[in-house]
């Protein structure tokens, strides 16, 4: 019997619990499909890092502050990708968003409004009424 890598087996265990139901099976299922990918992106955003052609403009990367539970390469993979990708501007940060998970502008839609005025040039929001 072939050994399947970690990355395999993880999503088709987390599938296999979704189908018990419950009140986590919706996040299981999702959870499944993104590491089912993250392979994928992994190397697709390895290439990117690795071509050049970003202009010198200003980048913020925004990421999810709460993040699902993932394998340690992934994780660290992703922040690495992450501060990656703002490293490639000389007005590049990266910025969290703490109470966010993958849908940041939902979740988290200031932390937006605070990445385009920063890019914008514009002061930061005080005290809105």
């Amino acid at each position: 019997m072939p050994v399947m890598p970690v990355c395999g087996l993880v999503p088709r265990l987390l599938r296999l619990r979704a189908m018990f139901g419950g009140a986590a099976a919706r996040s299981l299922r999702e959870l499944a499909v993104t590491l089912t990918g993250m392979q994928d992106a992994m190397r697709e955003a390895a290439q990117a890092r690795q071509e050049n052609g970003l202009p010198s403009v200003p980048v913020r990367v925004i990421t999810a502050g709460r993040r699902p539970w993932m394998p340690k390469a992934h994780l660290e993979h992703l922040t690495a990708d992450h501060r990656a990708l703002a490293g490639r501007s000389s007005n590049g940060k990266v910025m969290v968003a703490e109470r966010a998970s993958h849908q940041i502008p939902y979740e988290q839609p200031e932390i937006i409004v605070q990445a385009v005025d920063e890019v914008l040039g514009l002061p930061p929001e005080r005290g809105k009424t």
